[in-house]
């Protein structure tokens, strides 16, 4: 019981455990380190009057200089580090504790130590738990014994009860994980994905408490694949929860590469009242990746594409070489491709969402048809089309179906 230890003995407050890795102001650690004294010799309930006479040195002719201390009792009242006499737990629920006259009833009140705070002087801190729990003179055996020392990066930010960023301790149990990757000879799908990605600290901890889901690896946390809960995961102080929803957006890493899905799911919670939320989800294409078992989609798709281009003479596939800055074109219609090529701009769709006028975030499903006489430039046109779009293009050519049927009139 290392943490008990310093406390009972630290003498100068900025050298404790209780600041040094929970972050505990100085007089919240004196009060602490006075309650556990007192608890030790058998007085498991602290007069607050007492408490300000010992600690803070205020005098009992000048009672009320004490007034300024309670705040910092409310705060490990609220905490759940210490328990304030009985009347008082309910004033907190009430929000009553804001009250000048409640400040002044609790000069006569008590303070006790809470389970919460046993707990934590028994078992040390979770950080330095999920530090020893990593051996790293043991190689991984599989990808998911890998998985699960990633997902206690994320236990690090469930656990986490004081509002202090666990990036730091996320970050050594990282070092921790190399360490055991080094001496392993297997392959690692899920790393050489996050390898690949280059997630920074707060996408990473989503990518993973999202595959946590998958897993069921987080029962002790309600569902994080709802946005606010993931959020509240990885946000600190309150201007980082409009700062961190941009990870979500359509022109995100994780939008744009495909990793993450929304879904809507509806909650029934009356006769006439549905909730409808959206949830995210890991690409299944990415989890397959992760599990080992998936295929190169592109190559898949491109393999089954020329499989029926061989079979069926009626296709071409072309590779465009001119965009529609080369192509000179009447300006009326330059302008028509211009305006659907933005409408498939990632950001102007998000825009679109934004403003109301989309209702997703995925780009328009245009069908273009060009017509003109032989010579024009149809054809060109739907070339430079796909070439700005980064696209190859299905070639038909139609007079070859109707030779089949009617001869060779097509053609001439």
């Amino acid at each position: 019981m290392k943490l008990l230890e310093d406390l009972l003995k630290v003498k100068v407050w900025k050298s404790s455990i209780l600041h040094k890795r929970f972050g505990f102001k100085e007089e919240e650690v004196k009060i602490l380190k006075f309650a556990t004294v007192n608890y030790f010799q058998g007085e498991t309930i602290v007069p607050i009057e007492e408490l300000l006479k010992k600690i803070f040195r205020v005098k009992s002719k000048n009672l009320q200089d004490g007034l300024k201390y309670i705040p910092i009792l409310i705060s490990l009242h609220n905490r759940e580090y210490i328990s304030i006499g009985k009347s008082y737990i309910l004033d907190v629920l009430q929000g009553n504790f804001y009250e000048e006259e409640s400040y002044i009833e609790m000069l006569q009140s008590h303070i006790s130590l809470t389970k919460k705070f046993f707990l934590l002087l028994q078992k040390g801190n979770i950080e330095e738990q999920l530090l020893d729990s990593i051996d790293i003179e043991q190689p991984y055996s599989s990808n998911f014994e890998y998985m699960k020392d990633q997902f206690k990066r994320v236990e690090l930010y469930i656990e986490n009860q004081d509002g202090l960023d666990p990036a730091q301790y996320s970050k050594q149990l990282n070092n921790k994980i190399e360490q055991r990757v080094k001496i392993s000879s297997i392959e690692l799908p899920l790393r050489n994905l996050l390898q690949e990605k280059q997630f920074s600290e707060k996408e990473e901890i989503v990518f993973l408490a999202l595959l946590g889901e998958e897993y069921s690896a987080f029962p002790q946390q309600s569902n994080l694949r709802n946005i606010d809960n993931l959020l509240n995961l990885i946000s600190f102080k309150d201007y980082e929860k409009f700062e961190y929803r941009t990870l979500f957006r359509t022109n995100s890493k994780f939008m744009q590469d495909n990793i993450l899905e929304f879904e809507k799911s509806i909650h029934i919670i009356g006769d006439e009242k549905n909730l409808i939320s959206e949830e995210l989800f890991i690409n299944s294409e990415i989890i397959q990746e992760i599990e080992g078992v998936a295929e190169d989609k592109s190559t898949k798709d491109s393999e089954k594409l020329q499989e029926i281009i061989d079979k069926q003479e009626i296709f071409e596939l072309l590779k465009p070489q001119k965009d529609l800055d080369e192509v000179v074109l009447p300006q009326e219609t330059k302008t028509i491709l211009e305006t659907v090529l933005k409408q498939l701009d990632n950001k102007v769709v998000e825009r679109l969402v934004t403003w109301g006028i989309k209702e997703k975030a995925e780009g328009i499903n245009a069908r273009i048809l060009f017509h003109g006489v032989a010579g024009t430039g149809k054809t060109l046109t739907a070339k430079a089309l796909a070439k700005s779009l980064k696209k190859e293009i299905l070639y038909f050519d139609s007079s070859k179906v109707i030779s089949m049927y009617v001869g060779e009139s097509e053609k001439n």
